[in-house]
């Protein structure tokens, strides 16, 4: 089909002139007396066309400023609610409408006065949140992150950097704290337990869940608090005070036994009287010696041990530790040496680093067998002076060396039935050698002996002032 021809524009001015003279040709064809009568309602026709053809102009110059104007806010409020900045809207018209204009701009100015407001109170949460060490989440009702601050992505390992926007449980995998969270929402009432992590290092966290504002609630935040560390000190504490009462029960128990023998007349047995003093002698011995180590224990981990720094020969301290358990390791037939091929200085507590000496050398005797063999080296490298105790003893079990330098902790309860010791020599060892800058670890294969290896910081004159108290040992 061929295309209708576009209608040519025509000036309004025109086409009234047009229509005007059109009926003007009309009325000369007709008699006076009809003219009459068709010239008014002519006329009429005429001027009301006349009035709204200029109406229509005038409405139309006056109100294209406005539809511009109209545009122009609707293009700033689409730019403000994207959180862009807008610019004022400004007319020439001179009007009502115009005042509108001016209305709007301002609320414009009072809504992006607002927003910024609202953004930096938002940054500044955020930034609080961000430097806590609890972990804060906080969802919406449909178990969607709305925020996850920097220490809960530690605590639960999301799978993803962003959690924000995800469905919690595909971001963390938790299926505890999803629960809690899901609880928390259908109930709306505050959860709180414990829970653990599901990959990687065991971890403890402690766990309150509350709803947002709103019935029904319209999310929930959860806050989460590292307790391991807590939890762990509580389980040593607990199996400390087991410990002790054990520790100081069984030499209590022997001298209660013996004193009552003695009161029921063995005082007169003449054959073994002394025989029961001396036992109850050698418990009270090992109940004081006990009660000592657990006092330079606390004094030690709390910094109330004060110590006479001084620099000191590694090699005269291991020979004149081993010199007076010369005795001891005699009547066993074992024999003890040092080796040195150079001497190290170290600064460290006389009496601490003869102490630790002590422990290492009597436990070496200790749980060596008749005939055996221990070696006390000393070497140095460029920075550090190690000291070496190797025994070819009973050894320890890979599983129990990691707790070795526990309080009270013995590898072999059986045969350490057999052996004096209070529990808390390596315990001792490992608090001290820590104060004076160094670290000890151990060594060893079942049945096979055991080494035990300590390594000080070379001695730099400066480095410690005559007197220091001894901190709290690192974990």
């Amino acid at each position: 089909m061929p295309t209708p021809p576009v209608p040519p524009k025509v000036n309004s001015t025109l086409w009234c002139g047009h229509i005007v003279m059109g009926f003007a040709i009309i009325c000369m064809g007709l008699d006076l007396h009809r003219l009459n009568s068709f010239g008014v309602i002519l006329l009429g026709i005429v001027l009301t066309s006349a009035s709204l053809i200029l109406s229509r102009r005038a409405i139309q110059a006056n109100l294209q400023p406005l539809v511009d104007v109209a545009q122009k806010l609707i293009r700033e409020n689409d730019r403000w609610q994207e959180g862009k900045p807008t610019t004022e809207t400004r007319t020439t018209l001179d009007s009502p409408l115009s005042r509108l204009v001016d209305s709007q701009n301002e609320l414009h100015r009072v809504a992006a006065r607002a927003q910024k407001n609202l953004q930096n109170e938002f940054e500044q949460l955020l930034t609080i949140l961000n430097s806590m060490d609890e972990g804060v989440i906080a969802i919406d009702s449909d178990e969607t992150i709305l925020l996850a601050n920097t220490a809960s992505k530690k605590l639960i390992r999301f799978v993803t950097d962003d959690a924000r926007g995800r469905p919690f449980i595909e971001a963390s995998r938790n299926w505890a704290l999803c629960n809690a969270l899901r609880k928390c929402l259908s109930t709306g009432r505050v959860q709180e337990s414990e829970i653990q992590t599901v990959s990687g290092p065991l971890r403890t966290y402690a766990l309150r869940v509350s709803c947002l504002p709103g019935n029904p609630p319209p999310g929930a935040v959860a806050v989460l608090h590292d307790v391991t560390e807590l939890r762990r000190l509580e389980n040593l504490r607990h199996e400390f005070v087991t410990n002790v009462s054990h520790e100081l029960k069984t030499p209590l128990a022997s001298i209660l036994a013996y004193a009552e023998t003695l009161r029921c007349g063995a005082i007169h047995d003449q054959e073994n009287n002394i025989g029961f003093v001396q036992r109850i002698e050698e418990q009270a011995e090992r109940l004081h010696q006990l009660i000592q180590d657990m006092l330079q224990i606390a004094r030690v981990e709390t910094g109330q041990e004060t110590m006479q720094i001084v620099e000191l020969s590694l090699a005269s301290a291991a020979r004149g530790t081993v010199a007076q358990h010369a005795d001891v390791a005699s009547r066993k037939e074992i024999n003890v040496h040092v080796e040195c091929s150079e001497d190290a200085t170290i600064q460290a507590d006389e009496d601490g680093l003869n102490t630790v000496l002590d422990n290492l050398v009597s436990n070496a005797i200790k749980y060596t067998p008749v005939g055996g063999k221990i070696v006390v080296a000393v070497r140095k490298t460029d920075d550090e002076a190690i000291l070496e105790v190797s025994d070819n003893g009973i050894g320890i079990a890979p599983e129990n060396q990691p707790r070795v330098f526990e309080r009270f902790f013995r590898a072999d309860k059986a045969r350490s039935r057999a052996v004096i010791s209070t529990g808390l020599g390596l315990s001792i060892v490992k608090h001290l050698t820590q104060a004076f800058g160094g670290s000890v670890a151990v060594s060893s294969e079942l049945g096979n002996g055991s080494t035990f290896t300590l390594r000080f910081p070379l001695s730099a004159a400066g480095d410690f002032p005559p007197a220091v108290n001894a901190g709290p040992p690192s974990p």
